[in-house]
């Protein structure tokens, strides 16, 4: 699988988030993304553990 592939497979735990909230809202990927690397290195435990819960909630929410 390549690389862009993966990004924007909305099945994918670690890039999955992204892409799904980038199509839901039309955002640019790109830039959420972004966005959301700046903030894991500004705060890493809070984006690591908002990623991982907004990984599983918002598939939830969506349907």
């Amino acid at each position: 699988m390549r690389l862009e592939q993966r990004l924007r497979d909305p099945s994918k735990w670690v890039c999955g988030l992204c892409g799904q909230l980038a199509s839901d809202f039309g955002w640019s990927v790109f830039w959420l993304r972004l966005v959301w690397v700046g903030m894991t290195l500004l705060m890493p435990s809070w984006g690591v553990v908002l990623y991982f819960v907004g990984g599983m909630v918002y598939p939830k929410i969506r349907s």
